[in-house]
């Protein structure tokens, strides 16, 4: 073949070789690019999910061209396009009333194409989700971990969720709406005074409940 000069290689053409996923023959997707550069950045709009592979073939004004690719050529470039969210799962061991100090032992499940292996962490509300704190980070897509209830609480309902960010940056949770748990530092105590015997038919039963904070 040919030398071309520094400047007229310089003015060259490219075809733009194209196939979803990653085997299979290439499809012609643009041919006959004008390039006045060494680098040019085509875009595309890529509507479906998965791999999608390119392959380029360069020609210059002198007639030079590499051959067009097989369905054994390997991409010069590959992107895999994921935009669907990751679906969580989470379940709390917990009984719907814990005292704060007391363990909660979490259990979660992520399913996503790219999981992200320290993408997951877990949070809680104590405003029914209008804001979240989280609790633990950096967790894998699938694991089970026991958290201690901070006393500082203090009788309020708490609701948790699990948030997984992907690798393609999707981010999903768990459902946050699952009937809350009281978590608090308070108990209830009752103490019932009265006569043991009684010359009436009729019996009142006085009480006396107190709200105290642990220790």
């Amino acid at each position: 073949a040919e030398r071309a000069k520094d400047f007229d290689a310089a003015r060259s053409s490219v075809d733009l070789w194209y196939r979803l996923g990653t085997s299979g023959d290439w499809m012609a997707l643009k041919t006959g690019i004008a390039v006045s550069k060494s680098t040019f950045r085509p875009s595309f709009r890529l509507p479906q999910e998965g791999a999608h592979q390119f392959h380029l073939v360069v020609a210059d004004v002198l007639g030079n061209r590499m051959p067009d690719p097989s369905s054994d050529s390997p991409p010069h470039y590959q992107v895999t396009i994921d935009v669907t969210p990751p679906a969580v799962e989470l379940q709390v061991d917990s009984a719907k009333i814990l005292r704060g100090g007391e363990p909660i032992e979490f259990a979660w499940h992520v399913t996503d194409a790219n999981a992200s292996p320290q993408g997951t962490k877990l949070e809680m509300s104590t405003d029914r989700g209008s804001s979240w704190k989280e609790l633990a980070g950096g967790l894998s897509p699938d694991g089970h971990r026991s958290i201690e209830m901070p006393r500082s609480l203090d009788g309020r309902e708490t609701v948790f969720r699990a948030v997984h960010h992907d690798r393609a940056g999707n981010v999903g949770s768990s459902k946050d709406d699952e009937m809350p748990i009281q978590v608090g530092v308070t108990e209830l105590s009752v103490r019932a005074d009265g006569r043991s015997l009684s010359a009436s038919r009729e019996v009142g039963i006085p009480f006396r409940s107190t709200i105290y904070r642990r220790a």
